[in-house]
């Protein structure tokens, strides 16, 4: 079995390699390597196993059982950009007309009132409840969530935008609140998803702050789509979307 030190070893030398264009390469495994943020050394036992193959140009090739393990990871830039967000959600929707909120381009794409009403579901019942959990205890399952159901079942088309906006802020606020409680948190402890694995709770935070953004492009998307609609001509001198 290849050591946690050997594999950080291969990781350097192919981010090394990987910026020199001439090299070629062929890596198998290595996607899940880097974008699996796993637990600390010492729990060596509960981390999963990745058969890893490296070959380079003119290098021989690299092959065995991995264990995966990563150092520590420092988590305020997404802390940062969850702090950011509530004032660029604001922005974008200050003012809208209602035509706007409601707006839907085809039945199966959520306006931005139904964004904004998953957003404010999301923070309670999904991000902060399964970050909190799992640094918590990590054994606890976590309750089903079906976003997609619950914005028919909770009717969010019907919802008041500002009722929503206002809602999102107060639980975005006690998100951070609760963040700024935590004293060195263990970032790497994992929690073990029946179907994904285990799931650390780093990986759970920065999908937070990618979560906003996915949806903010999305709200973007639906005030570009009502601009084209208002401006009845074609846009295509502002640049492709």
């Amino acid at each position: 079995m290849i050591q946690i030190d050997a594999v950080r070893n291969v990781v350097d030398d192919f981010r090394a390699r990987e910026q020199r264009a001439n090299e070629v390469l062929v890596v198998a495994g290595y996607q899940d390597f880097l974008h699996s943020h796993f637990c600390r050394p010492s729990r060596i036992s509960r981390l999963p196993k990745f058969r890893v193959r490296v070959q380079f140009k003119n290098a021989a090739r690299i092959e065995g059982e991995f264990i995966l393990g990563v150092p520590e990871m420092d988590m305020s830039f997404a802390i940062a950009s969850l702090a950011r967000f509530p004032a660029v959600l604001l922005s974008v929707t200050h003012d809208l007309p209602s035509a706007t909120w409601l707006y839907k381009p085809d039945s199966e794409t959520w306006s931005i009132l139904e964004i904004v009403c998953h957003l404010r579901d999301e923070e309670v019942e999904d991000f902060r409840y399964r970050v909190r959990s799992t640094l918590e205890d990590p054994s606890k399952p976590w309750p089903p969530i079906d976003p997609p159901q619950a914005a028919i079942d909770r009717k969010y088309q019907e919802d008041d935008p500002q009722a929503a906006i206002e809602s999102f802020m107060k639980e975005r606020a006690e998100s951070l609140r609760w963040l700024k409680t935590l004293e060195n948190p263990e970032w790497t402890i994992c929690h073990e998803h029946s179907k994904v694995g285990p799931v650390p709770a780093s990986r759970l935070l920065g999908s937070w702050a990618a979560h906003d953004l996915l949806h903010l492009r999305q709200i973007t998307k639906r005030l570009f789509e009502c601009t084209q609609i208002a401006a009845e001509h074609s846009l295509d001198y502002a640049g492709e979307w």
